[in-house]
């Protein structure tokens, strides 16, 4: 079975997002105080109890300052590893090993894109994860839009 995660971050510390597992598409806006999901087709439905969200810039920071063993890929790439500690920091899962990082920045020095392989238990079962982040519109902010 296929996962898939695509989103943006939302007035700077939240994110809005649709999960896809299998065919099925679920949309959810993360704000601080206020969780909503909605099933795709559905109506946006308010969580009573609203989930913590992780900022998005703490977390790139965490990962940006936790980077170690760093080597140039190419002009625009460096990889590393994440150790254990800088990965919680960052709200990444983390297994035995340390994660391994890409990321990529563009000609004005903006973090453009950011690979993560690591990997975590579900039971007794090691899941490999794969968390890819890209970046873009710099300087530029969306209109927001109220779910309805």
């Amino acid at each position: 079975m296929t996962t898939h995660v695509s989103g943006a971050v939302v007035r700077n510390t939240g994110v809005s997002y649709a999960l896809t597992v299998g065919k099925t598409t679920t949309k959810v806006v993360r704000i601080k105080g206020a969780t909503f999901v909605r099933k795709l087709p559905g109506k946006w439905v308010r969580l009573q109890k609203p989930r913590p969200v992780a900022d998005p810039t703490t977390s790139l920071a965490a990962i940006l300052k936790g980077l170690t063993g760093v080597q140039t890929v190419n002009a625009s790439t460096v990889a590393g590893t994440l150790p254990p500690a800088a990965a919680k920091s960052a709200g990444i899962p983390t297994g035995s090993e340390p994660a391994q990082v890409t990321v990529t920045v563009d000609a004005a020095g903006h973090v453009t894109r950011v690979t993560v392989h690591t990997s975590t238990q579900a039971g007794s079962t090691p899941v490999a994860v794969t968390l890819v982040t890209s970046y873009s519109a710099f300087g530029r902010v969306p209109a927001l839009h109220r779910p309805v």
